[in-house]
């Protein structure tokens, strides 16, 4: 379990946003590493970056990937 700091509440595009699995509103915040490969579209996400946001309440994992990579 991730205990370091304390959770904060998330805002996507100035929208408030809550857990999608649980709908709870605080959560920790991690940069994450993804190592995928979509060989359907041919994209190589290795080693690309995204910001995850654990739930506090349930644990799920949200990621947002920057729209600019």
């Amino acid at each position: 379990m991730i205990t370091q700091g304390e959770p904060k509440k998330l805002s996507v595009q100035g929208a408030p946003f809550r857990c999608t699995a649980c709908r709870h509103e605080r959560f920790w915040r991690r940069r994450v590493r993804l190592d995928l490969w979509n060989a359907e579209e041919g994209i190589d996400f290795a080693n690309v970056a995204v910001s995850a946001f654990v739930c506090e309440r349930c644990g799920y994992v949200h990621q947002f990937m920057d729209p600019k990579s």
